[in-house]
């Protein structure tokens, strides 16, 4: 939870919008809803007696090692409180990092529980390193004080990173050579795992981990955690089940936990979503990258994402989509990624990022800021490629015709490596979506007819090129796939007469810096025919550019591709829009 959050800018969550708060706000996997109304059929044993635990219990063994012995809990604090509870007594102490959960967000539950006392240790990144530890040792000598009994240390951690093996095995020697025992608050160990692509009992119980609080909610359940005791030390092990039912964490209908946790680990499903929530996250922290304004300040390891933002930008921000404020002094705030997180929730949230910086710059300055992010992010690109820069660099129309003109010659050559792959993708796509061969299709921004050479190979016969550059269009014309050429200006408002429209429109390469804008959008939409389909190419920085203007228009988006062109730090986007039926 924040520690210095701004509680009254909390939005109400929209059902609709998928929020970057916390994985807790997520609703539950369907493949968990259908395991709960299975398990809710007719009667079974209680007290966890019944044969979904027994089954869920060959998935921990699977997963934890064959010994270890689980107990369903209903929340994570009570699992932590339960775990801890086993392993120490009232006069001895609990050492984590000042960042946990357990000591900053659980209300004290476990010194008010066990009466253990917490002791907070201040650490940069997070993790608990034994030469942290070490100076409180002189503890166990001293009647005065709380004897060092366990280190409890989280994974993934407050912070979304991840303790490497090596790092948690490290620990548990130290703290068992020091007669400690080790706990791990796990409630998102699936996100850890599934970030350093290993197996859950190898960041666990095959480390000597003694106590594992493993997390449910946060990972698709409707309800319910699980603690898991490796079973390595049998003396603690007499007094757990009193422990569990004092403790009221003993669920009675144990089964509806069992069943989820059944679904969740069968064919490890968990990896599934934490991998997904992971990509998420990784792909958020990806578009950040292009917003100035925006410090990106712990490693993205797993689903979170800490940033320091403008703290005026705090309120509108979070009206789109509700997240916490870390620090609303510094604007240091978390995103956090869900099993059921999709690249447009994200893309909404970049867009309102991307236009708080154009604000922030004031209106006059907003275009120059763009073509000066836009020129920095094709700084290293052009160096390989000149004609590129030529390009980009264009001031007017009639610089840019020039430019084409005489480029003209190489062109195709000069493309290859980067774009070569793109006119054929263009041309499955559209056959996918318009199977009608003689439909009528402008290839606007044709240049020399790489694409309609390929809707040609396709069996599309009635192709209409359009392209600024004479020189252009003579090379295309070459080809002999198109009935008719045209040489215009696409921001003309009369690019053909009012009676001539398109069944389908092609823009290759129109959609970027120095070229095409609202205008020749508009201008195309408008000799579309209703339902017809919409292809063009466009970089993600400036698509978010676009978007809004994207999104005025009547039209469906019915396909989309990234590849990776020029560099692999953006993906240009194959889109795929059709054209609703407009009502009468």
């Amino acid at each position: 939870m924040p520690m210095n959050s701004q509680s009254d800018l909390k939005s109400p969550v929209n059902s609709k919008i998928r929020g970057l708060a916390s994985d807790n706000e997520a609703g539950v996997d369907p493949e968990i809803m259908k395991a709960i109304l299975a398990a809710n059929q007719g009667h079974a044993h209680a007290y966890s007696e019944d044969e979904w635990t027994r089954l869920a219990m060959e998935q921990f063994h699977r997963n934890f090692g064959a010994d270890c012995q689980v107990f369903f809990t209903f929340g994570g604090t009570g699992s932590n409180v339960f775990a801890l509870a086993c392993l120490c007594r009232s006069f001895e102490a609990i050492f984590c990092s000042s960042k946990a959960h357990l000591y900053h967000s659980e209300c004290g539950a476990v010194e008010n529980f066990i009466g253990s006392k917490l002791v907070p240790i201040e650490t940069a990144d997070g993790h608990l390193r034994p030469q942290d530890i070490e100076s409180y040792l002189y503890w166990q000598e001293e009647v005065h004080a709380s004897i060092p009994r366990v280190i409890s240390i989280t994974q993934s951690t407050e912070l979304g990173t991840v303790y490497r093996p090596k790092e948690i095995l490290a620990l548990v020697e130290y703290a068992h050579q020091q007669g400690m025992r080790v706990h791990m608050d796990g409630t998102r160990l699936v996100n850890a795992a599934a970030s350093l692509n290993c197996s859950l009992g190898a960041l666990t119980t095959e480390l000597g981990v003694d106590a594992i609080s493993f997390g449910g909610t946060k990972n698709g359940l409707l309800m319910g955690e699980a603690v898991i005791f490796p079973n390595s030390d049998p003396s603690l092990s007499r007094n757990f089940s009193a422990i569990w039912k004092q403790s009221m964490q003993m669920p009675s209908k144990a089964r509806f936990i069992a069943a989820q946790f059944l679904a969740l680990l069968k064919d490890d499903h968990w990896l599934q979503n934490a991998s997904h929530e992971n990509k998420m996250a990784k792909y958020l922290a990806e578009q950040l990258s292009t917003i100035p304004e925006v410090e990106i300040v712990y490693p993205v390891e797993t689903n979170a994402v800490f940033a320091k933002i403008p703290p005026n930008w705090i309120e509108a921000l979070v009206n789109v989509s509700h997240f916490y404020v870390w620090d609303s002094s510094t604007g240091l705030v978390r995103w956090m990624t869900n099993f059921d997180t999709q690249p447009e929730d994200i893309d909404l949230f970049i867009r309102k990022l991307y236009s708080l910086s154009m604000a922030s710059v004031g209106s006059e300055n907003a275009i120059a800021l763009e073509h000066k992010m836009s020129r920095e992010q094709a700084k290293d690109i052009s160096e390989t490629r000149p004609w590129l820069s030529r390009i980009c660099d264009s001031q007017s129309t009639e610089e840019l015709k020039t430019n084409y003109d005489s480029w003209a010659n190489t062109y195709d050559a000069d493309v290859r490596e980067d774009w070569s792959f793109m006119p054929a993708n263009i041309a499955r796509t559209l056959s996918k979506l318009l199977p009608k061969k003689d439909a009528t299709i402008l290839d606007a921004g044709a240049g020399t007819g790489l694409v309609g050479e390929a809707l040609a190979q396709q069996g599309y016969t009635n192709l209409t090129a359009a392209d600024l550059s004479e020189k252009m269009l003579a090379i295309a014309k070459e080809r002999q796939v198109y009935q008719s050429l045209h040489q215009c200006n696409l921001e003309d408002s009369q690019i053909f007469s009012n009676s001539v429209t398109f069944d389908a429109i092609i823009a290759a390469g129109v959609f970027a810096y120095a070229h095409a804008g609202v205008a020749v959008l508009n201008n195309l939409f408008g000799i579309l025919k209703e339902e017809g389909i919409f292809l063009l190419t466009i970089r993600e920085d400036y698509r978010r550019k676009m978007q809004i203007d994207l999104d005025k228009l009547p039209w469906t988006l019915v396909s989309e591709e990234g590849f990776p062109i020029y560099d692999e730090a953006k993906l240009m986007y194959l889109l795929a829009l059709k054209k609703r039926k407009l009502n009468n």
